[in-house]
Formats: structure tokens, C-alpha cells, sequence
């Protein structure tokens, strides 16, 4: 909880430091251990260490390889993924975040935000190596399940993710079309944080240019 918290409030080294023993007091409860493990990857990765988060999420990953737990295995693939990702290291990411989605989907009762945020992740991943229609697919499935979930704000964020690739991609037809879509389910399940909002309005700017009430929007 120590190192959680001085995660929370930036200082990183506090953060390892905190980690690192609670590795070692955990010893003896070995599934306890191998998640303060995952928190010290984590936290070496926002260091860029990303030699020793890497290696202590080997370890976490091999641990629950041998318990035989595939959701867990699932999640450890794909935080290794993650590092990978912020590593950009495009190949072993994309190898550890497939691994990681195929255990979860096949065990996925209870596991559906975790799926959902993760294929929101991979989509990012596809978007930074020019997969652009993998990643407008991938942000579409992770918004879909969030919204079925419930979870508006980061189903928002994921369809407004997969508009700016198709933006990106200069497909105007089908941006305008998802973002009249999008409208009309913000009608329904609204959202109401600033930052969603003002991406919208970003958004709205784009398909419509010429329209001075959008560029006011986007500045207020």
C-alpha cells in the first residue's frame, strides 16, 4: 500500500523501494509476492528501466504459468505488452498483447473492462506501427464492450481513439458516419468529463470546418 501510494504521488523511487520489500516479506504467500512483483515492473518501466521490468514481469508471468492460472497468465502478457509497448518495442509487444487477449477471451467470465482496455492498448499499438485499420477495429471492439458495460467515459474515449485514425487516414466518409453514431449514442449515455467533451468538440470541429460554433467550443 506504501509503494502504491508513492506511485500515486510520483515518487518513483519511494515507490520501488516499497515494492521491492514488500517482494521480499511476501516470500511466503508466493501469489501475493508475484503481484507486488507486477507493481515494481510497472513502476520500473515509468523509470524506463525497462531491462528490470521486463525481467520481473518474466518472473511474474512464469509463476503463474506454473500455478497453471491462464487469466492471470493472460494479464501478465499483457503488462508485458504494455512495457514492450512503452519500450516501442512494436514486435514483442504486439507477440506478448495477442497472448495475452487470446487466454483472457477464452476465460473471459468477469473479465470484460480488463479485455476491453487492453484491446484499446493493442489498437494504440497497431496506430504507432500504421495498422491504422487494425487500430480503428481494435478502439471499435474495446468501445463496444465498454459500453455495454456501463463504462461511458472510457467508451467515449475509445471511439473518439478510432475517429482520429480514421481522420488520420484521411477516410472522411466513414469519420463522419462513426461520428454521427457516436452522437446519437451520447444521446442515450451521456458523458460529462472535460477532457472527453473537449475531444468531441475537436472532433465536431473536423467534420464541420466552416463552422465558427465548434472552433468556439473548442477554445472555451
Amino acid at each position: 500500500h506504501r509503494g502504491i501510494a508513492a506511485d500515486l504521488s510520483g515518487n518513483l523511487p519511494e515507490a520501488v523501494l516499497a515494492f521491492e520489500q514488500a517482494v521480499d516479506l511476501f516470500e511466503s504467500a508466493p501469489r501475493s509476492q508475484a503481484r507486488a512483483r507486477r507493481n515494481l515492473a510497472m513502476v520500473c518501466a515509468a523509470r524506463k528501466e525497462y531491462g528490470r521490468a521486463i525481467e520481473e514481469m518474466q518472473a511474474v508471468l512464469d509463476f503463474w504459468t506454473r500455478t497453471g492460472d491462464l487469466v492471470m497468465q493472460g494479464k501478465a502478457f499483457c503488462t508485458l505488452g504494455n512495457i514492450y509497448l512503452m519500450n516501442q518495442n512494436w514486435e514483442e509487444a504486439t507477440v506478448a498483447m495477442l497472448t495475452g487477449l487470446a487466454h483472457l477471451e477464452t476465460h473471459s467470465e468477469g473479465q470484460t473492462i480488463t479485455i476491453a482496455i487492453e484491446k484499446s492498448n493493442l489498437a494504440g499499438l497497431y496506430f504507432n506501427t500504421s495498422d491504422i485499420e487494425q487500430a480503428v477495429e481494435m478502439y471499435l471492439a474495446s468501445a463496444g464492450e465498454l459500453w455495454a458495460a456501463g463504462r461511458n467515459e472510457q467508451a467515449a474515449q475509445s471511439e473518439m481513439n478510432a475517429l482520429n485514425a480514421m481522420n488520420f487516414a484521411g477516410d472522411s466518409a466513414r469519420f463522419s458516419d462513426q461520428l454521427g453514431r457516436l452522437k446519437v449514442r451520447l444521446a442515450e449515455q451521456p458523458i460529462s468529463s472535460g477532457r472527453s467533451l473537449g475531444r468531441l468538440a475537436s472532433l465536431e470541429a473536423i467534420s464541420a470546418p466552416q463552422d465558427s460554433s465548434f472552433i468556439a467550443r473548442i477554445e472555451e
